[in-house]
């Protein structure tokens, strides 16, 4: 346990938590001036596209789209470590529960707890895909 690389796990953390926030930012815009173009009023797309997210297809898609950036975070933190790289990489999917718990509260418990069962595992497969040569 040595070999934890803060730096690399800083980096995976911040390119998990910035490529979702910025992910979910352009879909959200993306899927409001969709729904203004077709002459939905903006604060009623906006709380359609919140209500949306509440339910199965919604939070399948962010549960997805979520764990995608925290394997590429993992496949970051795997890449900058010079060694022990799964071991930083499960630390990205560690923090990154605890950081995103808070933007868990509207979300079904079920889909909290498989983002929360998931979250290490999808880290971890970064790293792995590091290991094995698998770019993005």
């Amino acid at each position: 346990m040595g070999h934890i690389n803060f730096k690399a796990i800083a980096i995976g953390c911040l390119v998990d938590w910035a490529g979702t926030a910025l992910f979910g930012l352009l879909f959200g815009m993306i899927a409001i001036s969709t729904e203004t173009m077709r002459g939905m009023p903006t604060e009623q797309a906006a709380d359609f596209l919140l209500q949306w997210s509440s339910t199965l297809p919604g939070v399948l898609f962010s549960m997805l789209f979520g764990l995608g950036f925290t394997c590429l975070g993992g496949y970051v933190a795997a890449r900058v470590a010079p060694q022990e790289t799964l071991i930083n990489s499960a630390f990205v999917g560690s923090i990154g529960i605890v950081a995103g718990l808070p933007f868990m509260s509207h979300a079904p418990i079920a889909g909290t707890i498989a983002a929360i069962v998931l979250s290490i595992p999808a880290a971890t497969l970064g790293g792995f895909f590091h290991i094995k040569k698998i770019t993005f």
